[in-house]
This record gives C-alpha cells, sequence and structure tokens, in this order.
C-alpha cells in the first residue's frame, strides 16, 4: 500500500460531535483547517524518516515508487519535495542509482519541473524547489545514458529558457546541465542546434557560481568547431581571457581548458594571437596555486601546436621556467610540460632554440617516474624531438636507449606506442641509427604488429619502415619469422597505409637479400 493511501481508523467522537454541529456557538473549531499542516508536516517528517532509512543503499523500484508518490499531492508540502529532489540529486552522483532514477516512475515528474513557470523571484521556497530538480538532472546528465533521457524527454527548449532565469541558482545549474549534455557526442548535436554560446556568454559577468558553470558549458560546446567559430564571431574571446584572472579556481580550470579548445582550430585560433592569449595563461605558472599551473600548461601545450603559438611562448621568454616544471612534485604537471616541451620542438626552427636548452637528460631521467602518464609525456617529448637530426643526437646522448628496451615490454599501450615511434624517428637518422643497431629491437617491433592497441601496431610498422631502408636492418629482419607482416600485407580489412608499409618492408627485405646473393 502507497504511503500516502487513506487507512481506515475509529471515528473520533469530538470530531463527529463537531462535524454534526456546523451552526454551534462556542468554543469550537475547524478540525479539517488544524489538520492540513498538521498532515504537511506528518508527511514531511515521513519522507525524511524513508530517505535516512535508505541512506547508504542504492536505490530501488520501491524506494523509488514511495518518493514518487509524494510528487504530484498539493497537501505534500514543498519542504517534502525538496527533501526528495535534494537526496536524488546526490544519489544521481551514482551511476547505478542515476540509470534506477532514469528507468523509473520519477523520472517525468523530474523533467516536468522543466515545463514549471520559472519561479524568478517569488518565495525562496519555491526557487529552491525548482533549483534542486534542475540539479538533479544535471546530475543526471553527467552519464551518457541520463543524457540521452532528458533530450528524449523534449526538454531542452525550457533549459534554454532557465539560461535567462532572475534566479542566479538556477542559471548556474542550467549551464552544468547545458555543459553535461554537450560533453556527450550522442546529445551534442541537440545543444549545438540551440546555438547557446551567446546567452553563455552573457553570463560571464555574472555571480561567481553561474560564472563557474557558465566558462564550463562553454568549454564542452565548443569542441565543436561551429561553436567555437561562434564564440570569435560574437567577439567574446576579450571576455574569456579576463577569466583567467579570477579568483574561483574552477573558473580557471575551464576557461584554460576554453582557451586551448579555441586555439586547437586553424580559424579560431588567430583571434588567441591577436589578444596575446598566452601571456595570462604564462603568468599562472608563477602562482602558487599548483592546480592553475596544471590547467595552464595543459592549454599551452595545446597552443604549442600551431606555429604562431609555439613561436608567441618563445618570445614571452618563459622556457627557463617551463623546464622547471618538468621537476614539479605534482605528476599531471610533469606530464603536461612534457607535452608541452614536445610540442613546441615539432616545429624545426624552435627545436633548434629548446635543444639549447639540454631538456633531453631530464626528459629522459622521467622515464623511471611511477606515474605512467609522465612517462608518456617524456616518450612523446623525445620522439617530437627525435625528428630532428640535431634533436636524436641529442636524445641518444642522454643515454635513451638504456631505457627503451623496458618501454617496449610496458603494460601501458601509450608508452609502447611512443617507444616505437621513437625507435623509428631514431633509425631516421644517420648517428641514432646506428644506436638502434646496437640495440637489436627487431623481433621485438615484429611481434608489436600483433598488439591488440592499434596505436601501438601503427608506431611498430613506422619503426620496421624506417629500420629495414638500412641494410643491417634489412638483413637482421630476414632472419626473423616476419610471417606477421605478410598477414598485414594481404588482409583487405586493414587500412591501406597499413598494407603498404607492410608491403614496403617485405620489399626492401627481398631487396637486400637479392643483393647479397649476386
Amino acid at each position: 500500500m502507497s504511503y500516502l493511501a487513506h487507512q481506515e481508523s475509529r471515528v473520533s467522537l469530538i470530531s463527529w460531535w463537531s462535524d454534526s454541529n456546523p451552526g454551534l456557538q462556542g468554543p469550537t473549531i475547524n478540525l479539517h483547517t488544524v489538520a492540513k499542516p498538521l498532515m504537511k508536516w506528518m508527511y514531511y517528517r515521513q519522507a525524511v524518516d524513508i530517505i535516512k532509512k535508505h541512506r547508504g543503499r542504492p536505490l530501488s523500484v520501491e524506494t523509488l515508487e514511495i518518493y514518487s508518490s509524494y510528487l504530484p499531492l498539493n497537501y505534500v508540502s514543498w519542504a517534502t519535495k525538496v527533501a526528495i529532489w535534494a537526496e536524488l540529486a546526490d544519489r544521481t552522483t551514482s551511476q547505478d542509482d542515476a540509470r534506477a532514477v532514469v528507468d523509473s516512475h520519477i523520472f517525468p515528474y523530474l523533467v516536468q519541473m522543466l515545463w514549471s513557470p520559472d519561479p524568478g523571484p517569488r518565495t525562496t521556497k519555491i526557487r529552491t524547489l525548482f533549483g534542486e530538480a534542475v540539479y538533479a538532472l544535471a546530475q543526471i546528465a553527467r552519464r551518457t545514458e541520463g543524457a540521452q533521457a532528458i533530450v528524449e524527454a523534449k526538454a531542452l527548449n525550457h533549459v534554454l529558457k532557465l539560461l535567462e532565469s532572475p534566479n542566479p541558482d538556477i542559471r548556474g545549474w542550467s549551464s552544468q546541465l547545458v555543459g553535461r549534455l554537450a560533453s556527450h557526442e550522442l546529445t551534442a548535436l541537440a545543444i549545438r542546434e540551440l546555438k547557446v554560446g551567446e546567452r553563455l556568454m552573457s553570463l560571464l559577468q555574472d555571480d561567481s557560481q553561474v560564472v563557474e558553470w557558465g566558462t564550463f558549458a562553454l568549454s564542452q560546446i565548443t569542441e565543436r568547431l561551429d561553436d567555437a567559430k561562434a564564440i570569435i564571431d560574437i567577439k567574446a574571446a576579450g571576455n574569456i581571457l579576463n577569466l583567467l584572472e579570477s579568483a574561483g579556481p574552477n573558473v580557471q580550470k575551464w576557461t584554460c581548458e576554453l582557451v586551448g579548445t579555441l586555439a586547437d582550430y586553424e580559424s579560431t585560433a588567430p583571434a588567441m594571437w591577436e589578444l596575446n592569449a598566452c601571456e595570462p595563461l604564462l603568468s599562472l605558472l608563477r602562482t602558487d596555486n599548483p592546480q592553475a599551473t596544471e590547467w595552464a600548461v595543459g592549454a599551452l601545450s595545446r597552443i604549442a601546436l600551431g606555429f604562431d603559438g609555439a613561436q608567441t611562448i618563445l618570445n614571452a621568454k618563459a622556457m627557463d621556467r617551463i623546464l622547471i616544471l618538468l621537476e614539479s612534485p605534482i605528476p599531471k604537471i610533469r606530464e603536461y610540460t612534457c607535452v608541452l616541451v614536445g610540442h613546441l620542438a615539432t616545429h624545426e626552427s624552435i627545436a633548434q632554440t629548446i635543444l639549447k636548452l639540454k631538456p633531453c637528460v631530464r626528459l629522459v631521467s622521467l622515464l623511471e617516474h611511477a606515474y605512467t602518464g609522465v612517462i608518456q609525456g617524456a616518450m612523446d617529448a623525445l620522439c617530437r624531438i627525435a625528428k630532428w637530426e640535431d634533436g636524436a643526437q641529442a636524445v641518444v646522448d642522454a643515454m635513451v636507449m638504456n631505457y627503451l628496451p623496458t618501454s617496449l615490454e610496458s603494460p601501458d599501450s601509450g608508452v609502447r606506442c611512443w617507444t616505437c615511434r621513437l625507435l623509428g624517428n631514431l633509425a631516421s637518422h644517420r648517428y641514432s641509427a646506428f644506436a638502434v643497431q646496437n640495440l637489436k629491437p627487431y623481433a621485438r617491433l615484429v611481434s608489436l604488429l600483433r598488439d591488440p592497441d592499434h596505436n601501438t601496431l601503427d608506431g611498430a610498422i613506422f619503426a620496421l619502415d624506417v629500420i629495414s631502408e638500412w641494410p643491417v636492418g634489412a638483413a637482421a629482419l630476414a632472419d626473423i619469422d616476419c610471417s606477421a607482416l605478410e598477414e598485414l600485407r594481404d588482409d583487405r580489412s586493414v587500412d591501406l597505409e597499413t598494407q603498404v608499409q607492410a608491403h614496403s618492408i617485405l620489399k626492401n627485405i627481398a631487396r637486400n637479400k637479392a643483393r647479397l646473393t649476386t
């Protein structure tokens, strides 16, 4: 039986007498008038007790049915409904509980809250009720299934209106909801069609929490080129950069992410250079906040992929400070700094300046780090440096070859991939090619052609293709079982480039054999 269902009770003599004499004058009261607020209070206590009883347990169908039975009734107080929405908002941070809410009868009630008129400046009670519902939906939207359910419930037009709510809490939570929906590939298109960029930009001078979630939402929607261009088109990039000076750490985080994304695209990157985006990011490297440094280095690493961005960083004369960060006690800062150095070294003219600062010894020392991300970042940087002849020599001189046999056996696919590519780049230059020949990595590279990770396979075949160009390398490969190469050459399910590379390696081996027999 529902918790709110009517239950038979004994007839009260006083109640019967009072109701039977409505015209009686004297010390009488309307018992129904007294009962309604008492009933609301009792329902509130009952709901809170149920919530406490089930806290710490997974949400069940029965529990959600009980919660949903309170929601449609007018004589259940706002406080009861707020308690339920707040409980669901907390619970939906769990994947299993979020799925249970989406699959239950309570989910339509939650979505219907968006269809209610915005409470605006009305009572705090109504605003709190409305806000908790929006916040709960934002938590549900953290996962793809929940985001899809919200979109399928046709709630997006209502979300758009909430971004203009006079209530800052609702504006903030609605921004969070938009950002969550935009972060999933399956629901991002629906958000893109709403063209929310301009509305979100208008929130960047709002209350601190609204700004935080507004920048989060913008960082998610600009992952798509059209939305990134829209931000530039409304000439709002300057406002974004001003947020890097914000005292709020989360605002700085999402602003760094947003700046990095805008720098990723050829069509939006020039606006970043015109506004000198690197300067406020580089200033964050000098703060005492390690998180701000981490986010800034991450954004700078994305900026450095483009030549103009890399040149801007170099012109700022910040390389000494950047290289010091390779010794940071924070693993993520070390990882992102490695990636930044590697991206800078991608550009030949800038790589020469980087090499003068002798970063290779520091980078090689990081191959012993306990954190896999740091090892990946260091391998990435060394690989990019080794693309250039002077860089390859510097990498070998830093004793990197001592670490490569272990790295080829790493359980981490990213480390294996970058090690293969580093060997390929080293084999491309005469001086460093001798170091590769002395290492004799041939059998291990051939075995990685059957690696389940596609990127590792790509790295291995790239290295073997370069190695087979050298007579010594081709001769060494001739003594190894290369059936994996034949399989890749003949397999029509693999990409054409891999087939061509496999054919090229086999051809080089055969040509070298023919040369030796004549």
